[in-house]
């Protein structure tokens, strides 16, 4: 198990038992689900090819944000004070990239990427502090902190550009980004991350990702109590308004709690704790 020498024990214990999902992540999932709203009506309103791509490009941002914060509250205990401070700031910055993606090929980019660099950024920078740097798990931040220099500079210096600039140097930020971990993260002086170095606890990382679906559907619901009563019940439109529900009940309903836990820690480890499939032979330990 991992311990911390000068900061506390900020990490979460592994003693093999499911760690829970706290209130604190899931106030923080909550400003992630008003951003998918933010992109859902950007797509409405630029219901062109160009627009989708734009709205893609934004989508993979944010999920980029949310997926790395998730990965480090599987690691680190929120129930820790600095731990709490850490959330909430990327909460609050959070909020302000959300409120930007409207505009963010507009007038708010530079807004939209300040937001997120610094998301990623402070985050990592975090836990590179909280870490001891010769554990295995520092020196993987050190090589994430490392690697996101480069796409930090294509994000601000895009939001300082307009047009087909402003495209082209987020979607090489973005490539890099995703580049990093099927590189792993390989940093000159630093060497590469192995796999059984992202070992993480499976039925977490699985429960915040089903939450983060029913607060999403949660947010549908809320919308279809409002359509529906401005539309005086009619039944065509009330009809196409139950989506949410059956959802609801694919999530989560429909199955039992031993059905749904995932096989996530119980197979092939450490591919299988790392989120990774299985691999093809029994001799590979690398997903790249």
């Amino acid at each position: 198990m991992m311990r911390l020498s000068d900061h506390g024990h900020l990490l979460r214990a592994r003693d093999g038992g499911e760690q829970p999902v706290t209130p604190l992540e899931l106030f923080f999932d909550l400003v992630f689900v008003f951003a998918v709203t933010q992109l859902s009506h950007r797509l409405l309103d630029h219901l062109t090819v160009g627009g989708a791509l734009e709205t893609l490009l934004l989508l993979v941002a944010v999920w980029r944000a949310w997926v790395d914060t998730t990965w480090v509250t599987n690691w680190f205990d929120p129930e820790r004070t600095p731990l709490r401070l850490l959330l909430i700031s990327l909460m609050l910055v959070s909020l302000l990239m959300s409120v930007a993606i409207p505009e963010a090929f507009g007038e708010r980019g530079l807004m939209f990427a300040l937001a997120y660099v610094t998301i990623q950024t402070g985050r990592t920078a975090f836990v590179v502090l909280a870490l001891e740097r010769s554990s295995s798990l520092g020196r993987n931040f050190q090589r994430i902190l490392a690697w996101f220099a480069i796409p930090a500079v294509l994000w601000v210096a895009g939001g300082l550009l307009q047009g087909e600039a402003r495209y082209a140097l987020w979607a090489i930020a973005l490539v890099l980004e995703y580049t990093g971990p099927v590189a792993g993260f390989w940093t000159p002086g630093l060497g590469r991350s192995a796999t059984a170095d992202w070992t993480v606890e499976g039925g977490h990382f699985a429960e915040r990702c089903r939450l983060f679906v029913i607060l999403a559907l949660g947010e549908s619901i809320l919308v279809t109590g409002t359509t529906s009563a401005r539309s005086n019940l009619r039944w065509p439109r009330c009809r196409r308004s139950w989506s949410p529900f059956w959802a609801a009940w694919r999530c989560g309903g429909s199955t039992s709690p031993a059905a749904r836990r995932p096989p996530v820690g119980r197979s092939h480890p450490p591919r299988i704790r790392a989120g990774w499939p299985d691999p093809p032979t029994p001799t590979s330990t690398f997903p790249w």
